[in-house]
């Protein structure tokens, strides 16, 4: 059946998202009962007084769904279809509506033009003084070039199409027994077992790596009672530490988790930051429809995550002899707390990062204190790896800061950095340099640039 393995979403409450199980086709949202608050209420009228949904077809059939080790009933009208069905996807309907959207600049101008000459044409415009240029604005100014990369000891443009087929550049390889896979697979309870999910990651990321040049070998397979339990995770990693066969603690490159609730997920970072451990995680969900394009992102975030060098971009020439520290720092809000997230490279190539975060107050865009902190340490990572050379230039990258905050940034991030930089340049001859870019994506102005031909 279509909706078998399906995910879908909740058009009510939190809006959560399913993995339908089943298709019952002998019930129905009427002859479906439950005990709720010790009565026995029928489907239909759970839902009209919780959420004050009416069922529209009391005949509909359920959609069956697994949480934990019992199942719940749910009318289909009541979800959302997860992404587009693959028959809708191929239908003639989509490619039309598709060509509708996709239009190129010169019809998107023409079409503007033509909303702004019927607005011109209305009797309110010469009534409030209303008067609008006819043309946009046209200004003389630069255009970047695309991005360049190195490959192959070239140095050639880089696209969405070539990142996707460019190989690992500096690969960190997984070799056997040196990365762990975890997934729940009972064997004395009656949960889920996510075991095909699981083998269908494996296979297809062994595939995926030929293509990146990464070498992908089996890894240890961890199978879980139950995915949620933290003591259980952290015993499992405790085995492995201390199981090599030379009597020597043994440390995971990576370990990727097949997840059945994404509730879990907070749970398993905890345990994994704890004992440092980079972690990937793959859904059920995702795993059950895992392919070569999904495996071969899956595989770059585990390089990223475990210090390979994916590319290597071409830099301006006048950075070779800067020793320049590239710096990001972005604030999220999302959750009961705000997270500062802060990345800096560490090599003369730009190609290696340390990266951490910390917590703040709900809300909190500028980054009080724990700069300084963050900032030194990346300082201390940089000089590891340059032989006690420091960098001499930092140039931050400072997003999600609005224009009525730029000036607070400058007072009270910037001073953290000088700070911090004051300790290991305190007797050296020259000071670094430091170079503060905000970056803003929430524009309103769009940019046509003319070829040479004067299409857009």
């Amino acid at each position: 059946m279509e909706f078998v393995n399906q995910s879908v979403v909740a058009d009510w409450g939190n809006m959560r998202t399913y993995i339908v199980s089943d298709v019952d086709f002998t019930q129905n949202p009427v002859s479906n009962t439950f005990e709720y608050n010790g009565t026995q209420k029928r489907l239909a009228e759970y839902f009209q007084e919780v959420y004050g949904k009416e069922v529209r077809d009391v005949n509909q059939p359920l959609f069956k769904i697994k949480i934990a080790n019992d199942f719940i009933y749910i009318p289909p009208e009541f979800t959302l279809v997860d992404g587009v069905p693959d028959a809708i996807r191929a239908s003639p309907a989509m490619r039309d509506a598709l060509k509708e959207t996709r239009i190129t600049p010169d019809q998107k101008m023409a079409k503007i033009e033509q909303m702004c000459k019927l607005l011109f044409e209305q009797d309110s415009f010469e009534k409030w003084g209303i008067k609008i240029d006819s043309l946009p604005i046209s200004i003389q100014n630069t255009v970047l070039g695309a991005p360049q990369i190195f490959s192959n000891n070239q140095i050639i443009h880089c696209s969405e199409d070539v990142l996707r087929r460019q190989p690992v550049q500096r690969a960190v390889n997984l070799s056997h027994g040196e990365w762990i896979m975890f997934y729940q697979n009972p064997q004395r309870t009656k949960g889920r077992s996510n075991y095909n999910a699981a083998n269908n990651v494996i296979k297809t990321l062994q595939e995926a790596s030929v293509r990146l040049k990464v070498t992908i070998d089996e890894p240890v397979y961890i199978e879980l009672e139950n995915e949620g339990d933290k003591k259980e995770i952290e015993q499992a990693i405790l085995n492995y530490m201390m199981a090599s066969q030379r009597a020597q603690f043994r440390h995971p490159i990576c370990a990727v988790f097949v997840l059945g609730s994404e509730r879990n997920y907070p749970a398993i970072k905890e345990v994994m930051i704890n004992y440092n451990i980079p972690t990937q995680v793959v859904t059920v969900r995702n795993a059950l429809k895992f392919n070569m394009s999904k495996g071969t992102n899956i595989i770059k975030q585990i390089e990223a995550k475990t210090g390979a060098e994916l590319y290597q971009l071409k830099f301006p020439d006048s950075l070779d002899d800067k020793r320049a520290m590239l710096i990001g720092v972005d604030v999220c809000h999302s959750g009961p707390n705000s997270g500062v997230g802060f990345v800096a490279t560490t090599n003369t190539t730009l190609s290696q990062y340390y990266s951490e975060y910390f917590i703040q107050k709900k809300g909190q865009e500028i980054v009080s204190k724990n700069m300084v902190g963050a900032l030194q340490r990346a300082i201390d990572a940089y000089g590891e790896r340059n032989q006690g050379v420091y960098p001499s230039h930092f140039i931050i990258y400072r997003d999600g800061v609005g224009e009525n905050q730029r000036e607070t940034v400058i007072q009270q991030e910037v001073i953290q950095f000088k700070q911090a930089i004051l300790n290991y340049y305190a007797d050296a001859d020259e000071k670094p340099q430091i170079t503060l870019i905000f970056v803003n994506k929430r524009i309103n102005q769009r940019f046509f640039v003319k070829d040479n031909t004067g299409r857009l």
